[in-house]
């Protein structure tokens, strides 16, 4: 638990293992690094501790020495009340004898320099107890500091009179630090657009808009004097009829403490303090009636605050309409406020200096910036070839176009400079949409744009992935005007129209997505598997893809894929004297200039740069299905080692040649084929020729003492009768542990790892094909959103059917991303069902002895098996690639030359799906039909 003033200044969360936890946090210029350890007791095996000091050594290792370094918890070992041997470490007021654990507590300081700061103080014994167990008393739990930080440390001690955990006392260390100033958050009145969803606000919001605008068609417009005319009027009308917001509820979370609960709770503590009061003055039978009281007020206490937490979320869930999509609303909410880092992280400025006010993030923010999206890298500039403009007059500009463009775009957004959003533009009805044409009309015509929309906003978004004090794993997404997305928005379309964009390119392509990409690669990897040949993948990572293409670059893509020049001088317009602001609390810092890059968060800026990678790649790209782009993801496809290096090289140096860079620390390759995988052990036994669990059919090797399984040993007939049994792998029989040809492949004098496992946009792609490892990876993901949005899935006040639309829609569609391209197996269909039912029980509050079916409960809330989800998915998806075209539809039909070998060939995707049309009772000739209702 941690205070609720600090929260905000926790800026990573680590979860080391099940019995560590590390958190970071920032106060005044200093980092504090807390680690929460739980070691191993007494009596477990002694590999399973030295596991422990191991994977804490190495995580204390990774600690730099200039943050303050706290390591508590419940350490299982009595380091004893004297120092003898440990002087450096041990204050010499401990408590008890010390025991071989204690030894190793005060082994594992010595070596890190760390003081046990429940020996540094004299105390009573009272204060030095941690745990207590009927008559046994000891000293278990410590807090253990850098010897930089002793004088910081004023007190470590046990406050006997609290209740925190049974048997265990609440231990306190004191220490005084500079904190910094408290700075009242500033607030920023905003227009209270939200309103607008009301359609009597909307109706009167509109009739004041219109009294304002002036909507009748002037030629010859200035664009700023028609951008004025659009902005006035609507920025007016919602202050009038909207109006600004006054203050800001910080916490908008219901706080359900109230005097019924403090009372209960005093009462508990009081009852607490009495028994513990008479078991120390030796008063066995008055201390067995006050612990009897004590009893029934915790229990009473404990009515009370379920009492209070249900009336507070009944009143949060209350508004909440079931068929809506309040319920998604409230879902996000709080998949945000369970996020273990809610507060602007701080962050390291260029000197390597912590940042830890909003003053200095801003400035840190503003040099990252102001470096990344103004330096270009290398590139011969020179050797750019010159593209012809293409000639041709902007078209004429229709309220269809502008009312298609304007539907598309999502409600509750974040605003630009001008503070204008869609909300105001859908409100303010037709009489908004001719000014927004007019508008658009004038900058097509003349190829310039509001001086306005040269000024963006840029948040900073986490990865959730490397050091968060590094500026380099954030996002930073501009915040532009509203009306200019929409004219992006209809530029976008027309620019689409021009070009021709190649199959092999996933992303922002209307019809296509990651799954089609999935599908592809997982085809090729199953019948190169099946036919017994090795596949080659290259994961090609760009450096800062989007905020490092050169303008020239950009220009010239467009030029030479044909789009016509009033379209590029309108994007020309859009980039030039581009400026932006950094935002941090809702403050914004000193403005700089933006002159190389795509607009992160902009409509147009996906097309932008896939056109930009479509106009380089066009003279050297091999095409599906060896080669695949989503965006800036590459995945070169090859059926030699050579052949693949040969292409990463071609696009390397050719995306190179245009100011882009290829990220070779993150490049990987994997090397595909029957058994080159990497076997890990899992279960309790491992097999010693699978490494997989091992069940009753088995035996022991008498050389390894490993168990193997039946068809794993090569014994036919009854078990029980072989004697002093050696299994394949001890002969030399069995394949090797790590099947990788190669580990590691050099390309232009860089060392690229050889993967057993990639996880390829969202999936997880085995080395030895299959779908284990990504039926594993996804149930892992889904139990991540599961907790995240536990409190709303558990809720006793939203209806069973609402919480298994949730359910369904934000935790299942998790669990299947990808599942429509795999061929599961039995176990791996065992695996999904398992954790799916696992969850439902949860959600219906059901417990294992209850006997309650599963299908009974999956009624309950209104879904169907996993088992026929997948199906359906799989389903669903044949459909989508039958009636698709180009190498979505043929890579079905791909055939390899040559035959497959003996044994028995995998289970196929195409296999999987015959299944599935005959128990559905459906023809192929039901996949060309789109309104076909599957369950």
């Amino acid at each position: 638990m941690l205070a609720e003033r600090w929260v905000e200044n926790v800026f990573e969360v680590q979860r080391i293992s099940d019995r560590i936890l590390l958190l970071r946090l920032g106060i005044g210029k200093s980092i504090f690094t807390f680690l929460s350890i739980y070691a191993p007791q007494t009596g477990l095996p002694e590999a399973e501790k030295e596991r422990f000091y191991d994977q804490l050594q190495c995580t204390v290792a990774k600690i730099p020495t200039s943050e303050i370094l706290l390591p508590i918890g419940d350490w299982n070992g009595h380091v004893g009340e004297d120092a003898r041997g440990f002087e450096a470490v041990h204050g010499g007021h401990g408590f008890g004898d010390r025991n071989t654990e204690g030894e190793r507590i005060l082994e594992f300081a010595l070596a890190n320099d760390l003081l046990v700061g429940n020996t540094l103080f004299t105390k009573r014994e009272s204060h030095l107890v941690t745990y207590t167990s009927g008559n046994h008393r000891t000293q278990i739990d410590y807090v253990l500091f850098r010897r930089s930080f002793r004088k910081a440390v004023t007190n470590v001690k046990v406050i006997p009179g609290e209740e925190c955990a049974r048997q265990h006392q609440l231990l306190v260390c004191d220490f005084v630090v500079c904190a910094p100033v408290v700075h009242k958050r500033k607030f920023t009145p905003r227009l209270r657009t939200w309103k607008l969803r009301d359609p009597a606000v909307a109706s009167e919001y509109h009739e004041t808009f219109v009294s304002m605008a002036q909507t009748t068609s002037d030629s010859g417009l200035h664009v700023e004097e028609a951008w004025s005319r659009l902005k006035t009027p609507l920025v007016e009308a919602a202050a009038k009829v909207c109006g600004y917001s006054k203050n800001h509820q910080w916490k908008p979370e219901t706080w359900w403490w109230d005097d019924c609960v403090d009372e209960a709770v005093c009462e508990k503590r009081a009852r607490f303090k009495v028994y513990k009061s008479l078991m120390r003055q030796g008063k066995t039978a008055e201390a067995k009636v006050a612990k009897v009281a004590y009893n029934i007020a915790k229990r009473h206490a404990k009515h009370a605050v379920w009492m209070a937490k249900s009336a507070a979320e009944k009143e949060t869930f209350s508004v909440i309409d079931p068929q809506g999509v309040d319920v998604y609303r409230v879902s996000k909410q709080m998949e945000r406020a369970n996020q273990d880092v809610v507060g602007e992280m701080c962050v390291r400025n260029d000197a390597g200096e912590l940042s830890l006010n909003d003053e200095d993030k801003m400035k840190a923010w503003v040099e990252h910036y102001s470096r990344l999206l103004n330096v270009e890298f290398e590139w011969p500039k020179d050797e750019l070839p010159v593209a012809a403009p293409v000639v041709g007059p902007p078209p004429p500009v229709t309220t269809e176009m502008i009312s298609s463009a304007l539907s598309k775009m999502r409600c509750g957004k974040a605003v630009g400079p001008s503070g204008i959003n869609a909300e105001m533009l859908k409100a303010a009805g037709e009489e908004g949409v001719e000014l927004t044409r007019q508008l658009a009309e004038t900058v097509f015509s003349s190829g310039t744009v509001p001086s306005e929309w040269e000024m963006s906003y840029i948040i900073n978004l986490y990865k959730g992935k490397g050091e968060a004090l590094d500026r380099g794993n954030y996002r930073g997404l501009k915040l532009t005007d509203h009306v200019m997305k929409l004219l992006e928005r209809v530029l976008d379309s027309a620019i689409r129209k021009m070009v021709n964009i190649d199959d092999l390119q996933f992303a922002f392509v209307p019809g296509k997505g990651t799954t089609d990409a999935i599908f592809i690669v997982r085809q090729l990897q199953e019948k190169f598997i099946n036919a017994k040949k090795p596949l080659y993948f290259a994961f090609v990572d760009l450096e800062k893809a989007f905020d490092r293409v050169p303008r020239e670059v950009l220009w010239w893509a467009l030029r030479s894929l044909g789009v016509e020049e009033w379209a590029v001088k309108v994007i020309q317009a859009m980039y030039t004297n581009a400026r932006s602001r950094v935002r941090v609390n809702g403050q914004y810092s000193e403005e700089f200039g933006v002159g190389v890059g795509v607009h992160q968060g902009s409509v147009l800026s996906p097309l932008l740069f896939i056109l930009v990678l479509e106009a380089l790649s066009r003279e050297f790209r091999t095409g599906l299905p060896w080669e695949l782009l989503y965006a800036d993801d590459l995945v070169v496809i090859a059926d030699s080692l050579e052949e693949c290096i040969a292409r990463l090289k071609a696009w390397k140096l050719n995306m190179e040649s245009k100011g882009l860079r290829v990220n070779m620390k993150k490049t990987k390759i994997m090397i595909s084929g029957q058994g080159l995988n990497i076997l890990r052990d899992t279960g309790s036994f491992p097999c010693a020729v699978c490494r997989s669990g091992v069940g009753v059919n088995s035996i022991l090797c008498t050389e390894c003492d490993f168990w193997v399984h039946k068809k794993c040993c090569g014994i036919r007939g009854s078990l029980s009768a072989v004697r002093n049994y050696i299994c394949p792998r001890c002969r030399g029989e069995a394949r090797p542990l790590d099947a990788r040809p190669v580990t590691q492949v050099t390309v232009d004098e860089v060392v690229l790892d050889v993967e057993p496992s990639f996880c390829y946009l969202g999936d997880m792609l085995c080395a030895g094909g299959g779908c284990e490892l990504a039926a594993t990876t996804r149930c892992c993901v889904a139990w991540g959103k599961f907790k995240k949005l536990l409190p709303i899935l558990t809720s006793r006040h939203l209806s069973l059917k609402t919480r298994g639309k949730v359910f369904s829609s934000c935790v299942r569609s998790a669990m299947l991303h990808g599942s429509e391209t795999w061929a599961p197996t039995a176990p791996e269909l065992q695996r999904l069902r398992r954790n799916d039912r696992s969850m439902v029980r949860w959600i219906c509050g059901v417990k294992p002895q209850d006997m309650t079916p599963s299908a009974t409960l999956l009624a309950k809330l209104g879904l169907e098996d996993i088992k026929s989800v997948v199906q359906s998915r799989r389903l669903r998806w044949y459909g989508h690639v039958k009636r698709a075209s180009g190498c979505i539809n043929t890579i079905v039909d791909f055939k390899l030359p040559g035959s497959r070998g003996r044994g028995r060939p995998r289970k196929t995707w195409v296999e999987c799906l015959q299944r599935d049309i005959k128990e559905c009772g459906y023809w192929n000739s039901h996949a060309q039909n789109t309104t076909l209702q599957l369950y």
